[in-house]
C-alpha cells in the first residue's frame, strides 16, 4: 500500500473514531441528572406538543432565548407523546455534535491543514457535552454555511449559491433572536472575507510549490460521473426510464404511507417514507442498471469508480483560495437576501415581535468579562486567534505555508472575533477559534518536521 493510501486511511479511521466518541460521550451524557437548560427546553415544547400549538413553541423559544430550529424538532418528535424525556434531547444533540465534528475537520481542512482539521475535531470531541451540547446544531450549522461559502466562490456555479442561501435559511433558524439580518455581524465578516481574499489573490504571491502541486491536482482530477454518462448515446433513453420508475416508486411510497397512517405526519414518519422510498429507488435502478442494455452505462460507472478512487485529492487551501471570479460580492448579496425572504415571511407568520436588527453591539460586555476575570489569561485567551495569523504569517515569508492558506488563516480569524463586538454570538464564534487554537499546534509541528527532514537531508548529503 502506498504511503499516501495508507495516511488517508489512517485519517479516515481517525476521524470516525472520533465522531463515535463524541456520540458516546453524548449518550451517556443524556443519562445524567437534568439541569435547568434542559428543563426549560422541555418546558417551552411539552406544553405546546400537549395542545398541538406550534406557534405557541415558536414564542416560547423566543422568551427563552432558544434555537427554533431546536424547538421545531423537538415539537414535531414529541407530537402525540405522553412521555418527554430529557434523554431524547441530549441524545438529538449528540446526534448533531457528530455533525458539528466531522464539519469542523472539513472546515479546518479546508482553511489550514488536515492535521489541523483533526485536531479540531479533537478538540471539540473531548469538550465536556454540558458545554456544548445544546448548541451543537448551531455550531455545525454555522460551519456547514461557512464551508458551502467557501466551495460556492471558489467554484462559482448556480447550484453552490443555491445551496449556499438554502443553508443561511437554516443559520437564521438557528440563531437566539433570530434577527433577519442576523447576524448582520456574520454578514459584514463574510463580505470582509471575500475583500481580503480577492485582495490577497492579486497581491501576494503564491510559491512555486504550491504552483505546480495546484497543477498536478487539476490534471489529475476526474471527470465528473454526469459529464461521462452524458456523453453516452443511450443514456437520454435509459436514465429517462430509470427517472420514471423512481417517481412512480416515490409517489406510491408516499401515498401508501400517508393513508395508512391515517394522522398528521410526523418527523419519525416523514423519515420513515423517505428512506423507504429512496430504498425503492435504489433498489429499482440497480435492477434496471444490471439489464443487458444497460451495459455502456454500468461500464462507464464502474470505470469512473476506478478513475476516482486512484485519484481522489482533496482540496488543500492552495487550490480552495484562487483568484474570486468577477461577479462574486453580488451573487453573495443576492443568496443571502433570497435567503432573508424567505425567512422573514415563515417566522412572522408564528411571532410577529421577532427583531430583525441588533440594536445593540454590546462591546460593553466584552470590557465588564475581561474586568471580572483573570486578566493576563484572558487576555491570552483572546488574542490565541492572532498568535495563529501570526505564526501562520511567518510560515508564508519563509514559503512553507502557501498563499492560500494564509487566506484561509485569515478568514478564522475574523469569524473567530464575531464574539467581541457581539457576545450573544459567541457559539458562533467558538468552532473557528477552535480551529484557530488547532492551528497553532499543527503549524508549529509542520514547521518543526520540516526542519527536521531538511537538517536530516543536509547530514546525509554531506
Amino acid at each position: 500500500m502506498k504511503t499516501s493510501q495508507f495516511s488517508r486511511n489512517i485519517l479516515i479511521v481517525s476521524i470516525a473514531g472520533v465522531m463515535l466518541f463524541t456520540f458516546a460521550s453524548h449518550i451517556r451524557y443524556s443519562q445524567k441528572n437534568i439541569k435547568m437548560a434542559d428543563l426549560i427546553r422541555m418546558e417551552a415544547v411539552a406544553p405546546s406538543v400537549a395542545g398541538q400549538n406550534i406557534i405557541r413553541t415558536v414564542r416560547k423559544a423566543v422568551i427563552h432565548d432558544l434555537n427554533y430550529l431546536n424547538q421545531i424538532v423537538f415539537y414535531s418528535l414529541y407530537k402525540g407523546k405522553t412521555v418527554y424525556p430529557v434523554g431524547k434531547f441530549r441524545i438529538w444533540d449528540g446526534l448533531m455534535a457528530v455533525l458539528a465534528v466531522l464539519m469542523i475537520y472539513r472546515v479546518g481542512s479546508m482553511c489550514s491543514s488536515k492535521i489541523t482539521g483533526l485536531l479540531s475535531a479533537i478538540i471539540l470531541a473531548l469538550t465536556p457535552p454540558s458545554l456544548w451540547g445544546e448548541h451543537a446544531l448551531r455550531i455545525f450549522v454555522v460551519l456547514f454555511n461557512f464551508n458551502l461559502l467557501i466551495t460556492a466562490i471558489s467554484k462559482d456555479t448556480i447550484l453552490r449559491w443555491g445551496l449556499w442561501s438554502a443553508a443561511t435559511v437554516l443559520l437564521f433558524s438557528t440563531g437566539v433572536f433570530a434577527e433577519a439580518l442576523l447576524l448582520q455581524s456574520w454578514f459584514f465578516a463574510i463580505i470582509l472575507i471575500l475583500i481580503l481574499w480577492s485582495i490577497g489573490t492579486r497581491t501576494l504571491p503564491e510559491w512555486k510549490k504550491f504552483i505546480r502541486l495546484a497543477h498536478e491536482a487539476r490534471r489529475k482530477k476526474t471527470k465528473s460521473l454526469w459529464k461521462k454518462i452524458r456523453g453516452d448515446t443511450g443514456f437520454s433513453r435509459y436514465m429517462a426510464t430509470a427517472i420514471f420508475v423512481g417517481i412512480i416508486v416515490l409517489t406510491l411510497s408516499i401515498t401508501g404511507v400517508f393513508f395508512i397512517s391515517k394522522s398528521i405526519l410526523s418527523v419519525e414518519t416523514l423519515a420513515l417514507i423517505i428512506m423507504l422510498s429512496f430504498g425503492m429507488t435504489i433498489v429499482t435502478s440497480a435492477i434496471l442498471f444490471a439489464l443487458p442494455i444497460f451495459h455502456r452505462e454500468r461500464n462507464i460507472i464502474l470505470d469512473w469508480l476506478t478513475d476516482y478512487k486512484s485519484t481522489k485529492v482533496s482540496r488543500f487551501p492552495y487550490e480552495t483560495f484562487t483568484i474570486p471570479k468577477s461577479g462574486v460580492l453580488l451573487r453573495i448579496i443576492f443568496s443571502y437576501s433570497a435567503a432573508v425572504l424567505v425567512f422573514l415571511p415563515f417566522f412572522f407568520a408564528f411571532y410577529k415581535g421577532i427583531n430583525i436588527f441588533i440594536d445593540n453591539w454590546e462591546i460593553g460586555r466584552l470590557n465588564i468579562f475581561i474586568n471580572s476575570s483573570n486578566t493576563l489569561y484572558t487576555w491570552f485567551l483572546l488574542i490565541l486567534p492572532v498568535i495563529f495569523i501570526i505564526i501562520t504569517v511567518i510560515g508564508y515569508i519563509f514559503r512553507i505555508i502557501s498563499r492560500g492558506r494564509l487566506i484561509g488563516a485569515v478568514s478564522l480569524l475574523i469569524l473567530s472575533s464575531i464574539y467581541i463586538i457581539q457576545q450573544r454570538y459567541a457559539v458562533i464564534s467558538t468552532p473557528f477559534y477552535i480551529i484557530c487554537t488547532a492551528g497553532i499546534a499543527a503549524t508549529i509541528v509542520e514547521a518543526f518536521s520540516l526542519l527536521f527532514v531538511k537538517q536530516n537531508s543536509e547530514n546525509e548529503n554531506a
